[in-house]
Parts: structure tokens; sequence; C-alpha cells
């Protein structure tokens, strides 16, 4: 796989970024990737597009999640954009976590990403896989208070919680026991279920191989599933999509999926104040209030009566304020 020339990098960013925008996304959450350059350049106004608040790269042991490299020894990543390990950094071993955040606190990371658990986008790993001992999770949560992991199963997830961990991203195998598990314990959690029913239709059926499509369809039905049993425990539920790549264009879809177990005041909800939560922005973000950032979407049509309306924002979308700035502008 030919290396990604970092000019072609720069201008994807550059679009990837202003296109989020103008779809509504004044704030990101981004959890393995970006970096604090990209956050500084859109903070100072260089590139158009969400604040970023951004961990750097995810933590990964070798083999785990964040492992991109094939046991043949090629490297594959989200459909074969790049043969670089860009999403995550590997550390095995206390004192090899223990440098590996600070290495992306000292980089400039807001939050830390931690995979815990198997996935879809890898091969050496099964989505049921436990990644990480509990001395080596608690060497990163002794380290840095502000984190996340990834994580699909019970046992990944309460291996998560139970050394430190205080936010999983996906979750879509979770029962409802360990969502009140995490409800007991102000566990935040996002779900991310478009990206998998994206997977499984064409082109994007393609750029996964069969066994990480299996993987994929093990995941996608359960996820509704465990997002109602989030919501019913009472869990801080948060908005995420996980669209990587040419996916990203499709990142709104996900306030479609979650509107079939949801309502729609709770998705909107998750979209604006409980993700400022997870952020520790609350008064900032996510709110218009008196010392809140101004950020404010013009919308033709309500979101209250119907959340599927942000999923088609060429037709409903008529401005973003970001800052107390027009950042577009259709009226």
């Amino acid at each position: 796989m030919a290396r990604t020339p970092s000019e072609v990098v720069t201008l994807r960013t550059t679009h990837v970024l202003k296109t989020m925008l103008e779809r509504g996304f004044t704030t990101a959450r981004d959890v393995g990737g970006a970096s604090k350059n990209i956050a500084n350049a859109v903070s100072e106004g260089l590139l158009s597009g969400p604040r970023l608040f951004q961990c750097g790269r995810a933590l990964s042991q070798t083999g785990g999640h964040g492992d991109f490299v094939r046991p043949d020894n090629q490297a594959h990543c989200c459909g074969g954009h790049s043969n670089e390990n860009l999403l995550g950094r590997l550390c095995d071993g206390v004192p090899e976590c223990l440098k590996a955040v600070r290495t992306e606190i000292k980089t400039g990371a807001d939050h830390i990403k931690v995979m815990v658990g198997g996935g879809v986008a890898t091969e050496a790993d099964g989505v049921e896989t436990v990644q990480f001992t509990g001395a080596e999770i608690r060497a990163i949560t002794e380290t840095c208070d502000l984190m996340g992991a990834h994580a699909y199963t019970d046992r990944a997830i309460r291996h998560a919680v139970e050394n430190g961990i205080k936010g999983i991203e996906h979750g879509n195998l979770m029962s409802a026991e360990t969502a009140k598990y995490m409800a007991e314990r102000g566990i935040f959690y996002t779900p991310t279920l478009a990206t998998s029913h994206v997977w499984n239709r064409d082109p994007y059926n393609k750029m996964l191989p069969p066994a990480n499509l299996e993987k994929n369809n093990s995941v996608m039905h359960a996820g509704l599933r465990a997002a109602k049993f989030a919501y019913d425990a009472g869990v801080i539920m948060c908005y995420g999509s996980d669209m990587l790549g040419s996916k990203q264009v499709l990142q709104t879809e996900e306030f479609a999926v979650l509107a079939t177990v949801l309502p729609d005041a709770h998705i909107l909800k998750m979209a604006t104040i409980n993700s400022a939560k997870v952020l520790k922005q609350e008064g900032k973000l996510g709110v218009i209030a008196p010392g809140a950032h101004g950020d404010m979407l013009v919308l033709s049509e309500n979101p209250l009566e119907d959340i599927t309306v942000l999923d088609q924002h060429e037709r409903v979308l008529k401005g973003v304020i970001q800052g107390g700035r027009r950042k577009l502008w259709r009226l």
C-alpha cells in the first residue's frame, strides 16, 4: 500500500473539517488521529471547521484494536486510506503505558482514548477480546482523568470502568445489567450505531475484508438494543459517529438511526448538553447562555419534533453560527 503524501493528507483534512462545520458540527471530540496542531489551526482561524478536542493517538496493546498491522505484516486501516498507524500508539506493560499517556499529554492531547476490547476494523483481535491488564489501565487512568475506552462487550466495559475509565465508546453488546452498572457510576456512553449500518452496504462493504464484515454484522443490530438499555437505565449518553475516511460525509446518519429507538429530545441532548459534559465544558458548549461560546444552528424545521431533519442538513440547515460568527448562511 503506497504511503499517502502529506500534501494530500493536509488537503483532505481541510475538506473534512470544512464540510463537518457545514453539516452543523461546531465542536468535535476526535478519538484517534487528529492532532493539537490541527486543533490550533482551527482555533487560530487558519482552517474552517469545528473546534477540536483531540486525543492524539489512541492507546492500544500490541495485537489490540489500535494495532493496524496485519498478521502478514501489511498495514491496513479504515478502507485503506493509509499504511501508517496514525490512529493508535502501541504500549505493553505499565512502563510503556505510562510513557504513552505522558507522550500524548506532552504533544497536546485534550483527553486519552484507550482500546480496552476488540473491534471491527482490525483483523487480529476478536470483538469479544478484553485488552490491557488492569495494572496497565490503572497506569493510564492514574495519569490522566479525562478519558474514554473503546469497548463492545460487558467484560470489556466492566474491565475499563473497574480500572478507572469514565467513558465508553460503542458498547454495542452491553446488557441491561451493565447499563445499570454504568449509570450507577456516572459513566458516559457514546453509541456509534450508524457506522455499522454503513459498513454493511455498497460501496463501503468492499473496503473491509470478509472477516471484518462478519464482525461488523455481529455488532450492527445489537447496538440498537444496547442504546435502549442505556437510555432506560439513565446512562449519560453522548452523540458520536465513528465515521472514518470517505464515510465522514454520513456522520449525521446517526441521528436517523438513534431515532428508531430513542426520543427526539434525548438525542438532541446527547449532541449538545451531554457532549459538553464529557469534555468538562458545561456552560460553554451545548447551550445558548451568557458566558457560552455562542454556537447556534438556524433550521427550517424543528428537531424536537423530528430529529431526523438533522440528517437532511442540505435541505434544513440554513445557518451555522460558531463563536458568535456566521460560518454558513443560506437565508
